[in-house]
């Protein structure tokens, strides 16, 4: 451990944090981006050693102010983050991060230095400086509150503001952390593991390994640190936890279903779950582990240990024994042997290659199944929903995925199962768990066909029309929830003579139905016109008959019936589907399936704008598509798609707009251009 001398800020090696004589200060803060490293403080040492200066007077100022003041309190080390960690040695600055909650733990003081917040900000005004500092949203900064017992927050110009205990209420009310938590009054053990987690779902760290790294003291963890390996950080986090608590509420995030609500009285039937029409389709959802810190925001799950051995006589006790069993939820099995004695025994997880394999009392029904976790919520017993996976490759001991999706595509992990002091109940009826053996989703299951997503082989031809990057259809799944369901034709080379059909499908399981609407599926159609129309002057592409690029976008319901066959579309509007009328080779697509009076009331409906730029491998033939979900601004160069398309050769109607707007049904569509003032009627 390298500490700094507060007279001279020189570097000084310790074997461990309780053999500093006198103890020492510590230094929390927000980075900068230009930081002291211990490089260059060992550098100026050297120089100084020379010229005889004092190191301190040319470290950075927010050194050399933290050391001044930790002298004046009468410390005579420091230790600080950005100068007392040797960063190009691996060894050393893992050992630091596995160490860090435990050197904050034991300095004397901690100094919270908070560079936004002026020393005469009125720290309790719903809008003051110390409310939004930047202190408070990074994610380093959580242990650093939470370890030290003795911690002064300084303003900008390092003047003290108060201590974590003067100021604990308003600490609680921007973080969520409990007074009693910051005042020692409960310690950190003792608040469930996803309460913890909470307390990280709105910071944020520059690396995504820290999400992981910076909570490790938080919850008692070590574990070797890796950065290149991202989020799954994280995961392995979750592991280790699982490894030194039985407590399961670290499994307790995501949507619970309300009590009496729809949703709550379909489980009560005994009929399968439907799983939504889509294709069996994994995400991050239905596994047990999170992905980020960020999905247990304001999970206040509590968990109740099961770990509890009884040694009296069944029949001294039985009456007792069924009250406390409800205290527990069930989290226990009772084993009756020699007709006299029980034996309660614990939920067993272990990590394996196909998921967690849990041992784990279920509720089970026809097409899913609850575990009885030891879960609860505001005195409300919480259960996990399980649904089997259908690429389970176990037939003794299923792998189940974690939640089921029923409205509106929202994908449900959690049930009430009734009041915490009562009996078990689903949907109201009494239910008794049973003790199984089953594998728990943690990842995506062994590849098969049905788990590899359909691929967009255009994307990889050198001289196709359309491409779209890799990573713009990550985005398109990130930011719309749009995954390519189908992509035809799927083979090279194309031309573009014959239409390109990309299918994308909601995965409105990600975190529910953020949309509002109710289509589910998006069809872009892409390809070169045929007509001799509009051929192009080139002799060459003439002789192949290939015209302008040209695009639309259609949209699709399942399962339900749509009255918008996508197949009753002609495969492209002339002109108005070419790519080079568009302005800025941009067009938004509205699905008009609720037709308001005027475009400026559609704003709810879903809306897909699609737009073209030149590829730079081959510029003069080939187009890069983006996707986007936005409701543009500028509505003069927006279609309406609307339903349903009149046959093909049905004479266009007379214009039912006002201005320059135009509706062309025999394409399906209302395209309006320039002025968009569109009649009742339409």
């Amino acid at each position: 451990m390298w500490l700094l001398s507060t007279g001279r800020a020189k570097l000084h090696e310790f074997v461990s944090p309780e053999s500093v004589p006198g103890g020492y200060a510590i230094l929390s803060h927000v980075w900068d981006k230009e930081e002291q490293s211990f490089q260059e403080l060992r550098r100026l040492a050297r120089e100084c050693a020379v010229t005889g200066a004092n190191p301190r007077d040319l470290a950075s100022p927010k050194i050399r102010r933290c050391c001044q003041l930790a002298e004046r309190h009468g410390y005579q080390w420091l230790w600080a983050d950005t100068c007392c960690i040797d960063k190009t040695s691996s060894a050393e600055l893992s050992e630091a991060i596995n160490s860090m909650f435990r050197y904050y733990s034991l300095a004397d003081v901690c100094y919270a230095y908070l560079r936004d917040v002026p020393r005469d900000d009125f720290l309790h005004n719903a809008d003051s400086a110390f409310r939004r500092s930047k202190w408070h949203s990074r994610g380093w900064t959580l242990q650093e509150l939470l370890a030290p017992k003795f911690l002064i927050f300084l303003s900008q110009e390092w003047v003290p503001l108060g201590s974590k205990a003067d100021l604990a209420p308003l600490v609680e009310e921007i973080t969520g952390i409990p007074c009693a938590v910051l005042t020692f009054g409960m310690s950190v053990e003792q608040i469930s593991v996803a309460r913890r987690m909470s307390w990280a779902a709105g910071r944020e760290t520059t690396r995504p390994e820290d999400e992981a790294y910076c909570l490790m003291g938080i919850f008692g963890i070590s574990m070797s640190t890796l950065y290149g390996e991202g989020r799954r950080a994280f995961g392995r986090l979750q592991e280790e936890i699982m490894k030194h608590t039985p407590d399961t509420s670290l499994f307790g995030w995501g949507p619970c279903i309300a009590p009496y609500s729809q949703e709550w009285t379909t489980l009560g039937l005994s009929q399968p779950v439907s799983d939504s029409s889509l294709d069996h389709l994994h995400h991050d959802g239905m596994h047990l582990l999170a992905t980020s810190p960020a999905t247990f925001r304001d999970c206040d799950m509590s968990f109740t240990s099961p770990s509890i051995r009884s040694s009296h006589k069944a029949e001294s006790v039985s009456s007792r024994l069924v009250i406390h069993i409800k205290c527990i939820l069930i989290d226990i099995e009772i084993h009756v042997t020699s007709g006299r004695r029980v034996r309660m025994s614990s939920f067993a997880f272990t990590l394996t290659a196909h998921g967690i394999f849990a041992r784990i009392p279920l509720v089970e029904r026809n097409g899913y199944a609850v575990a009885v976790l030891g879960l609860s919520c505001q005195e409300t017993r919480l259960g996990l929903l399980l649904k089997q996976c259908p690429l389970s490759i176990d037939r003794e001991y299923p792998l189940y995925d974690i939640g089921i999706t029923l409205m509106f595509g929202i994908h449900y992990r959690l049930v009430p199962l009734g009041h915490v002091a009562g009996d078990i109940r689903l949907s109201g009826e009494p239910v008794n768990p049973q003790w199984r053996q089953v594998y728990l989703a943690t990842r995506l299951p062994h590849a098969t066909a049905s788990t590899i997503p359909p691929r967009v082989l255009i994307s990889f031809g050198l001289r196709a029309p359309f491409r779209f990057l890799q990573r713009h259809l990550q985005e398109i799944y990130n930011r719309l929830n749009l995954i390519v369901e189908s992509a035809e034709p799927d083979h090279l080379p194309w031309t573009g003579s014959s239409p390109m059909r990309i299918t994308f499908a909601f995965d409105h399981r990600k975190g529910g139905c953020a949309t509002g609407h109710s289509r589910s599926k998006v069809i872009l159609q892409l390809g070169r016109c045929t007509s001799s129309a509009y051929s192009l002057e080139s002799s060459q592409r003439q002789a192949r008959g290939l015209g302008p690029h040209w695009a639309n976008v259609r949209f699709g319901m399942d399962p339900h019936p749509d009255p918008v066959a996508c197949s009753d579309f002609p495969e492209h509007a002339c002109p108005a589907d070419h790519i080079c009328e568009w302005q800025d080779r941009t067009r938004t697509f509205i699905d008009g399936t609720r037709m308001g009076p005027s475009m400026p009331n559609r704003t709810n409906d879903l809306a897909i704008t699609l737009s073209f730029v030149p590829c730079p491998i081959n510029p003069t033939n080939t187009f890069i598509v983006n996707m986007s979900g936005s409701w543009p601004d500028d509505l003069t160069n927006a279609s309406v798609v609307w339903a349903p398309p009149t046959p093909r050769n049905t004479p266009p109607s007379d214009d039912l707009g006002s201005g320059d707007s135009f509706i062309d049904r025999s394409a399906g569509l209302i395209q309006v251009r320039y002025v968009l003032v569109c009649s009742h009627d339409t």
